[in-house]
C-alpha cells in the first residue's frame, strides 16, 4: 500500500499501517534496525477486541482480522463527543471545554468497534490538506486507571514511575482533560484522556527529502 493507509474490510482484514510494521519485530517488511529507540511492541491483552490489542495489531503490527459483528463504519458524528474532546487534546487543545475534533480535522476512515466501546480511525488512503489527524492511526476507549497505564507504558517504556496509581496524583487522574506525548525514530505517539475517554495515537513522522550530493572538487 502506499503511504501509511489501512486497509479494512469489514469480515476481511485490516493490514497494518506499512511505514510502522517495517519497524517492528516480525513486521511485514523486516526487523527494525538496532539504532532505532522505537518502543517494542507491549504484551497483547487476553481479549482480541482490547483497545491495546487493537492498537498493538493495527498501527504498530501485522494486521488483525475482524467478523462483520464486530466492526462496523461509521461517521465522526455519531462516535462520543468526549472521545473527540480527547483526540482534540493530541492537538494541542487543553482545559475542560474542549471542543469536540471535526470531520474537517478528521476525515479519517471511522470504525466502531462492539457497537462503540472501541473506536479505530484509520489513516486516510492520500494525504488531506489541513487535516492534522488524516495521516494518524488511532484507537479511542472509554476506560480507568488500568486503561490510561497501559497506553502510557508505550509512550513510557522505561518510565519508573508509570505505575503509580493516577488517583495518587491528583492532577493526572483519567477523569479531568490531560495528554502526554513522545518521538521517536519512525512516529509520534500522542497520549490523551478527556472525562473517561483515551486516546493512543501513532502518526508516522514525515520523510525528510533526500540531500543532493554535492559533486567533489574536480
Amino acid at each position: 500500500m502506499s503511504r501509511s493507509a489501512l486497509a479494512l474490510v469489514l469480515g476481511v482484514a485490516v493490514a497494518a499501517t506499512p511505514a510502522l510494521a517495517q519497524h517492528r519485530p516480525g513486521g511485514k517488511q523486516g526487523k527494525r534496525p538496532a539504532a532505532e529507540s522505537a518502543p517494542a511492541p507491549q504484551p497483547m491483552p487476553e481479549d482480541p477486541l482490547a483497545p491495546m490489542t487493537i492498537f498493538n495489531a493495527i498501527c504498530h503490527g501485522g494486521g488483525m482480522r475482524f467478523s462483520a459483528d464486530q466492526a462496523s463504519a461509521v461517521k465522526i458524528e455519531q462516535v462520543a463527543p468526549d472521545a473527540l474532546r480527547a483526540l482534540a487534546e493530541t492537538l494541542g487543545a487543553s482545559g475542560r471545554n474542549i471542543a469536540p475534533v471535526t470531520a474537517e480535522q478528521a476525515p479519517n476512515p471511522i470504525y466502531s468497534i462492539e457497537n462503540g466501546a472501541t473506536y479505530l480511525f484509520a489513516p486516510t488512503a492520500k494525504p488531506v490538506a489541513g487535516a492534522p489527524v488524516a495521516d494518524s492511526c488511532l484507537v479511542a476507549w472509554r476506560g480507568g486507571d488500568d486503561d490510561y497505564l497501559s497506553a502510557r507504558r508505550v509512550l513510557f517504556p522505561n518510565s519508573t514511575d508509570i505505575d503509580q496509581p493516577l488517583t495518587a496524583r491528583p492532577s493526572a487522574h483519567f477523569n479531568g482533560a490531560m495528554s502526554a506525548s513522545t518521538q521517536n525514530d519512525v512516529e509520534t505517539l500522542n497520549l490523551a484522556a478527556y472525562n473517561g475517554w483515551i486516546v493512543l495515537r501513532s502518526t508516522p513522522l514525515a520523510k525528510k527529502p533526500a540531500t543532493p550530493e554535492t559533486p567533489g572538487a574536480q
